[in-house]
């Protein structure tokens, strides 16, 4: 899922929150989709955020691994922003203007 966080008094920053453990997503993680037994692809519909060392837990608690299908969340991303026409130099723009700094 993703949340809002509070980090200052008049400031807040999205962050994937793991939908097995609720712990924020610092590191690379998974996308988990439920998979349509007709196709064999991802269901439209709800994703599941998590980290990589829930997804398996997550999957097995909800099912079997082989009802689930996965992307890694940096891919998840890039998609994410193609489908809202984000350009990248436009977000860095709005950043420099709230003075926040790219993070490493």
């Amino acid at each position: 899922m993703i949340k809002l966080i509070k980090v200052g008094k008049y400031s807040w920053k999205p962050m994937f929150i793991c939908d097995y453990c609720n712990e924020p997503i610092t590191e690379d993680g998974d996308v988990e989709f439920k998979v349509d037994p007709a196709t064999g692809g991802p269901m439209t519909g709800i994703s599941f955020h998590l980290h990589k060392e829930c997804d398996y837990k997550f999957c097995s608690a909800h099912g079997s691994r082989a009802d689930w299908a996965w992307e890694d969340l940096s891919v998840f991303l890039r998609l994410l922003a193609q489908n809202t026409h984000v350009k990248p130099e436009t977000a860095m723009t709005w950043n420099e203007m709230l003075g926040i700094e790219a993070e490493e």
